[in-house]
C-alpha cells in the first residue's frame, strides 16, 4: 500500500478521479491531454518518465515535451511510477529544475 493509500478520504478522491476520466466503454475523449491542450501549458514544466513504463513510455514523454513550451524531459530507468523505485535518478534532475524557476521567499 502506498502512503497516499492511507490518506483520509483517498478512496473517494481516487474513484472521483477514475470517474472524471472513464466511463463504461472506455476513456473519455473530452478528458485526453493531446497536443493542442498541452501547447496551452505555459508554465516551466519538468516531465519524469521511466524507459519502460507501460503506462507511458519515453517516447510518450517526448511526444508530449514537444507538444509544450517551457519544458524539460528527464527518462529514468525502470516502468511506472519510476519515483517509488529510482529516487536516486529522479531527485538530482527535480532539485535543479525547482532551484532554476522558483524564487527564494522575500524575492
Amino acid at each position: 500500500m502506498l502512503a497516499t493509500e492511507r490518506l483520509d478520504h483517498f478512496e473517494d478522491a481516487f474513484l472521483s478521479v477514475l470517474n472524471r476520466l472513464l466511463r463504461l466503454r472506455g476513456s473519455r475523449p473530452e478528458m485526453a491531454l493531446n497536443a493542442a491542450r498541452l501547447a496551452h501549458i505555459d508554465v516551466p514544466t519538468l516531465l519524469v518518465f521511466a524507459n519502460d513504463d507501460p503506462m507511458g513510455d519515453a517516447a510518450i514523454g517526448q511526444r508530449m515535451a514537444n507538444a509544450m513550451n517551457n519544458t524539460e524531459l528527464h527518462i529514468v530507468d525502470g516502468g511506472h511510477a519510476p519515483w517509488l523505485h529510482h529516487a536516486d535518478q529522479i531527485t538530482p534532475p527535480l532539485t535543479a529544475f525547482l532551484n532554476r524557476v522558483t524564487r527564494p521567499v522575500g524575492n
